[in-house]
């Protein structure tokens, strides 16, 4: 992971927002945003993603495989996006 696991552990499951966040956490997640996802896709080229344990999604489907929670994690953050454009219409300005 590129990321410090006590920000990973801020945004797992159950959890929801605490405090505010200034223009330097929106800094540090644009500048790990294309890294993360450059990681990623060389780790599942060089094949390190053979052993996958089955996981159970809170939306009862269950990944198997790579592959699934690659386009599950995909529809994942577009239900996050949507929300973020649904929020957004409600800010001033």
């Amino acid at each position: 992971m590129l990321l410090p696991g006590s920000f990973i552990d801020s945004f797992r499951k159950g959890t929801r927002p605490e405090g505010t966040y200034e223009a330097k956490d929106i800094d540090f997640l644009k500048e790990k945003l294309l890294p993360t996802v450059q990681q990623a896709a060389l780790d599942y080229e060089r094949g390190l993603f053979q052993e996958f344990k089955t996981y159970s999604t809170s939306y009862g489907m269950e990944l198997t495989n790579i592959r699934e929670a690659i386009q599950f994690n995909n529809v994942h953050e577009g239900l996050h996006f949507g929300y973020m454009m649904a929020l957004r219409k409600h800010l001033p300005g």
